[in-house]
């Protein structure tokens, strides 16, 4: 009985004794980390994959990259008006986040890691969330964008939001995209004056530029994937609600995607993969699932076999594109393809060629009623409102007469056709009926009905 009794209790202090060990080396570790500089790599050009390694390994913290971050966006962005604001509690954050990797080990990949928000993805924290526009500064809906809970239960930092043609481009038809009146007219990364295109302009300029590691922002029509394009880093916006999209600013509640711009495609799967959970519907929990086993076959090997990829053939606009990217799309299955994965040619997307041949006017319609009906749900579910703006007629009057707003050389032209625009108009209920929902009809269907 006694062996028996003895060897329990060195197990046990044994096994106090290496975690109290562990918990000093860390400390040590620490302590060195504090009295050596930095070895931060570019950040013009790093990888999550190397900001990972170098926290593990103690060549530098969060709170390290949070300053260089900064000192940054301080050097280049008054070139480029990528960046609206900065979060003032984002060396707090990281300086906790630094402790608890010591204490207790990393959260996972995008422990510790600044990134950037477009500033229709509400943070209730010390940064605005505003659209872009001065109509909403300093008001607060009851509750934080769904996707922000997702990176801060990964250990994600807000470093700041990002410039962005105001109302998602749904406000003016003068505006040039990526102008707002908060942060005035974002430019591209490689030339001055270069058109950033929209509507996530700010996000884009910024992740080429350096000044975070990646950044979240929405899509209606091309608003992640156009920008990205032209600032050569990767755009990926998923399938509706994959990335949780309750609480943003939304121009369209039916249409508007949350994704993501990061400098490579192992970051975007990366990131992706941490932020995304576990939604209501079975169908889309389903989706995820395969989403992650995806990423996890991507990241972790080159060997793609089990792998279905689908080509579409009957999308309006792959008619349209220019021969040296078909090409590369080309190039890019052939790699793929030898790589294990199974190519599916032509495959048709239910209700592509019923969309593409609807009249322009019913588009239209749709679009200008989706914007009426998701703007005034937004503001008039304010909990703190100082301009009292509770609907579209409001904001347009507010728009008007406030200076910063730059009307009339800016209009509200798009704006105001929304306002016009009813949801009870008999073309809008054909719409809702032809889409085969099984939801009674009322006017926000047009813009809420997912």
């Amino acid at each position: 009985m006694f062996p028996i009794i003895a060897s329990v209790l060195f197990l046990t202090n044994y096994i106090l004794a290496a975690t109290l060990t562990m918990i000093i080396c860390r400390r040590i570790r620490s302590l060195f980390a504090c009295t050596r500089t930095p070895k931060i790599p570019s950040l013009l050009n790093v990888t999550l994959s190397e900001l990972a390694e170098g926290l593990e390994r103690g060549h530098f913290t969060s709170v390290d990259l949070v300053k260089a971050y900064l000192l940054r966006i301080k050097e280049v962005d008054h070139e480029f008006h990528s960046i609206i604001e900065t979060n003032p509690d984002a060396l707090s954050i990281a300086h906790e986040l630094d402790g608890e990797r010591q204490t207790t080990g990393s959260r996972g990949p995008i422990h510790g890691v600044p990134i950037l928000l477009k500033d229709n993805i509400v943070t209730l924290d010390g940064v605005e969330s505003t659209c872009d526009s001065y109509a909403l500064v300093g008001a607060k809906p009851p509750a934080k964008s769904e996707v922000v809970t997702a990176l801060r239960r990964a250990g994600i930092i807000i470093l700041g939001k990002a410039n962005m043609a105001q109302w998602s481009g749904f406000r003016s038809i003068s505006g040039c995209s990526g102008w707002s009146a908060r942060g005035g007219q974002c430019t591209g990364p490689f030339w001055k004056g270069m058109k950033a295109s929209g509507s996530s302009s700010g996000i884009t300029a910024a992740t080429t530029l350096g000044l975070g590691l990646a950044a979240l922002g929405t899509e209606i029509c091309y608003s992640i994937v156009s920008p990205a394009e032209r600032s050569g880093v990767v755009g990926f916006k998923p399938t509706k609600d994959i990335i949780p999209s309750n609480g943003i600013i939304f121009a369209s509640k039916r249409l508007d995607t949350v994704g993501l711009i990061t400098r490579t495609v192992e970051g975007a799967a990366r990131i992706f993969g941490e932020i995304t959970v576990q939604g209501s519907d079975e169908h889309t929990r389903a989706e995820r699932d395969e989403m992650r086993r995806i990423i996890n076959t991507f990241c972790s090997s080159t060997n793609l076999s089990g792998l279905r990829i689908g080509i579409p053939s009957n999308i309006a606009e792959l008619k349209n594109i220019h021969p040296a990217k078909t090409l590369a799309f080309k190039k890019a299955l052939y790699v793929i393809e030898a790589l294990g994965a199974d190519i599916v040619e032509d495959v048709e997307i239910p209700g592509a060629e019923e969309f593409a041949n609807l009249p322009a006017e019913t588009k239209q319609l749709m679009l200008d009623t989706n914007i009426e009906v998701a703007i005034n749900t937004y503001l008039s579910n304010l909990t703190t409102n100082p301009q009292d703006i509770t609907n579209l007629e409001d904001l347009i009057a507010y728009t008007n007469s406030h200076p910063k707003e730059r009307y009339p050389k800016r209009n509200v032209a798009v704006l105001e056709r929304a306002l016009v625009a009813d949801p009870n108009d008999a073309q809008c209920k054909e719409m809702v009926a032809r889409e085969g929902r099984s939801v009674p009809y009322n006017p926000v269907n047009c813009a809420v009905m997912r």
